[in-house]
């Protein structure tokens, strides 16, 4: 009996020790701390949705897992995110809270806890600002039906959606549906892949439908011209030498950019089709190596396309005659590969150079106009329109004099891109790219000073304006319509 007892009491007095022991090796919760937060947009604006980042130190290694993070804002509890796992060698982790905070205008306090075990390790607090910006106000939004990215289109009075396989016609007033046209369900299609490309002219609205598959290693394309009143069929073309990516009308007729592909991928060579708009008649096609992403502009008469030199890779502007096809003119402008003849209007084609700083304008006798350097950036979008230049670069919004080149206005908005605009009576209504998130604002076209923004979690299409209202689409398959006034 004596002899069980004292095994009992060897026992007990290990367990206390390996206790003890295994206790000062494990981590205690205090090794944990908040080093830095940051957050996007920065600064914020009423209206944005902020999302926060924090950087996790661990004093020691390993590190605890089994923790979370608890956001306060102005005192109440905003979020709960559970904390990630750090690696052997790592004594920070980053961690991005799992929900995005839409900002109120006003100054807020927001705290930050880490918690483990239901007991407090280490807090942080920061104040962050948010300035008071007008919100658009919503029209109205619908569904109609189609779970996928949606974009918009004018065309005799009605706004015309389109996702990946389908066509809907809306009236701009209330968002009635009017017609729709699926090209998955059209027995007059086979194996559709997916919509390209949409035009709306002279009361048509033209489409450029992928049908890979349709010949054996290769990738067609089927031009459709539909009524707008119906969305019946009026003419089709059948292309089967490639994808068309890009139609614009002009000068009653169509023209279409074709690149090829094959079991390989898309390849350089493309196709510039002119179809006459009424029946689908070829009127003429070039061949060329290589163009640009955006590659042709069209005014006073002619054709102007960005092309690459197959054996000596020089990029040119070449000018055509639109009606036949005739070659004018052509310019070296160098190396540029990727060269885009973004924009064009009055008598003038814009672009940008080969080291990506400069914005180079030329006429249509390929003279050089000006040259204006503006800010090193590979996402150069340029739009042109009543004798101004609008650029748009990461951060920043530039308004340009068309005849010289010089800096109107600029709008600044950091952690930003400004994708794409349409242009009202008195207002820009730009869609741009805030971090994660899509927003619509709306700018003053003579000062740049914004005068209202649209939220929206969703990831937005290029917006339209229509009789004093903008039109766009987002990626959950909903149309919106905002009033564009002040």
């Amino acid at each position: 009996m004596k002899n069980k007892l004292k095994l009992f009491v060897s026992l007990c007095v290990l367990s206390v020790l390996l206790v003890s022991l295994f206790s000062g090796c494990m981590p205690k919760h205090s090794s944990l701390k908040i080093d830095s937060v940051t957050y996007y947009p920065s600064p914020p604006e009423e209206g944005d949705f902020v999302t926060f980042e924090l950087t996790i130190e661990s004093e020691k290694q390993p590190a605890i897992s089994d923790y979370y993070v608890f956001t306060y804002i102005d005192g109440n509890l905003f979020n709960k995110t559970r904390g990630k796992q750090f690696a052997k060698s790592d004594k920070t982790e980053s961690l991005s809270l799992i929900k995005e905070w839409k900002a109120l205008s006003g100054k807020h306090t927001v705290k930050f806890v880490i918690k483990a075990h239901n007991k407090v390790i280490n807090t942080r607090t920061i104040t962050l600002s948010a300035k008071h910006v007008p919100q658009g106000k919503l029209v109205w939004k619908l569904h109609p039906g189609d779970h996928s990215y949606l974009a918009p289109l004018v065309c005799n009075n009605k706004i015309v959606f389109y996702s990946s396989t389908t066509v809907y016609c809306l009236s701009p007033d209330n968002g009635k549906l009017l017609w729709k046209r699926n090209f998955i369900t059209d027995s007059d299609n086979k194996n559709p892949n997916g919509i390209i490309a949409t035009v709306g002219y002279n009361r048509k609205i033209y489409i450029s439908l992928h049908d890979k598959g349709v010949k054996k290693n290769s990738a067609v394309s089927t031009l459709y011209c539909l009524d707008i009143n119906n969305g019946k069929t009026l003419w089709k073309k059948r292309i089967y030498d490639g994808i068309a990516f890009d139609i614009r009308p002009y000068s009653n007729n169509i023209y279409v950019t074709v690149f090829y592909e094959d079991i390989f991928g898309p390849i350089p060579d493309k196709t510039l089709y002119c179809f006459d708009s009424k029946n689908g008649n070829l009127i003429w096609k070039k061949n060329f190596y290589r163009v640009g992403q955006f590659p042709f502009q069209a005014f006073n008469g002619k054709l102007f396309i960005s092309v690459q030199d197959k054996a000596l890779f020089t990029t040119y502007i070449a000018c055509f005659d639109a009606k036949n096809g005739t070659l004018l003119w052509k310019k070296s402008v160098g190396d540029l590969p990727s060269l885009s003849l973004s924009a064009a209007d009055n008598g003038k084609l814009f672009f940008v150079s080969q080291d990506l700083d400069y914005i180079t304008a030329m006429n249509d006798k390929s003279d050089l106009v000006w040259k204006k350097k503006i800010i090193n950036s590979a996402n150069y979008v340029i739009t042109a329109f009543n004798g101004k230049l609008y650029v748009s670069v990461l951060n920043s919004f530039y308004c340009m004099d068309e005849r010289n080149g010089n800096v109107i206005w600029q709008y600044v908005r950091k952690n930003c891109d400004f994708v794409s605009l349409a242009n009202g009576k008195e207002n820009l209504y730009v869609r741009v790219i805030c971090r994660y998130f899509d927003y619509l604002l709306c700018i003053d076209e003579k000062t740049g000073k914004l005068r209202w923004k649209f939220s929206t979690k969703d990831t937005i299409s290029a917006p339209v304006f229509y009789n004093g209202k903008v039109y766009f689409g987002s990626d959950n398959g909903y149309a919106y319509c905002v009033e564009g006034g002040k």
